[in-house]
């Protein structure tokens, strides 16, 4: 029987909560990264989507956490696939690192843009080593999310095709 917690994320409309969730996440962390890399190709795009992608961003992360609360409630109801559960137990720490590399990005983008640090010579530089990084943390936790991803494929649905 499903704990007191567990039955706030186990269902909706009698449909597991899980794979609603699940799917915001995986489709919102590849858009982060494909928006952090036209924010570092092109100046004027990180002015239109650097808050966006922050707020996007942080998003994710009580997104993620839902998607491992409501996974555990649905393993009370079929079953814990471990490797699954385990590799989605790291999605709410990638989705924070997330969202602090963009938030940084942005920020330091603004800061220099504004003249509020010093913007001697090399500050693009600056806003480019961080994009750099940022873009780094997000292609990381899209393979992380593809990971996840794929292992609960794996576990709903080796056995049935």
């Amino acid at each position: 029987m499903p704990g007191r917690l567990d039955v706030v994320f186990d269902l909706v409309n009698g449909l597991p909560l899980h794979p609603l969730v699940v799917h915001a996440v995986v489709v919102l962390i590849p858009l982060v990264l494909v928006g952090v890399v036209l924010m570092l190709v092109r100046r004027r795009w990180r002015r239109t989507l650097g808050w966006w992608l922050v707020l996007l961003s942080a998003v994710l992360v009580p997104l993620s956490w839902l998607a491992e609360e409501s996974g555990g409630a649905l393993a009370e109801r079929v079953g814990d696939p471990e490797f699954h559960a385990e590799l989605g137990e790291t999605m709410p720490l990638v989705s924070g690192v997330l969202f602090l590399a963009v938030l940084v990005f942005v920020v330091v983008d603004r800061l220099l843009d504004r003249g509020t640090v010093d913007a001697g010579p090399g500050t693009s530089g600056w806003v480019v080593a961080v994009g750099l990084v940022a873009v780094v943390i997000a292609g990381a936790a899209t393979v992380q999310v593809f990971r996840v991803g794929e292992s609960g494929a794996a576990a709903v649905w080796q056995d049935q095709v």
